[in-house]
């Protein structure tokens, strides 16, 4: 979604996780074609300095690793909000397979947090 504001990002997305727990629901905001910054007139001698970008947002469950997952393949997360914002009536198999597809991305998520829970307990690092 085309964004306006007189912050600029500071970063590429941003992890909403509350609570920080594992598994439980975040929100990734996106950055994407930040531009600016630009003026605009705010009266007569006033003028407010602003920028422009794309933000999308995309909930996914939390993992300690989730930053440097989402660092590692930035491109392959914000084409998949982009996707995501530009479904419109999914018919109901559609609808079937997204569901699909995110319960598997979950179980995946889950198996990389089971794997290094049991490497830790074996005594690796």
């Amino acid at each position: 979604m085309k964004t306006e504001s007189n912050l600029k990002p500071q970063l590429q997305f941003e992890i909403e996780a509350f609570p920080k727990k594992e598994g439980e629901p975040c929100l990734v905001i996106l950055y994407d074609n930040v531009a600016g910054p630009f003026e605009k007139q705010m009266g007569d001698e006033n003028t407010q300095t602003y920028y422009t970008y794309d933000r999308y947002e995309l909930e996914t469950p939390y993992a300690e690793n989730l930053e440097e997952r989402i660092s590692a393949s930035f491109d392959s997360w914000l084409e998949k909000a982009k996707q995501e914002e530009g479904e419109e009536d999914l018919t109901e198999m559609e609808a079937l397979k997204k569901v699909v597809a995110d319960q598997q991305e979950t179980i995946e998520s889950m198996n990389s947090v089971i794997d290094d829970l049991l490497v830790f307990n074996l005594g690796g690092e």
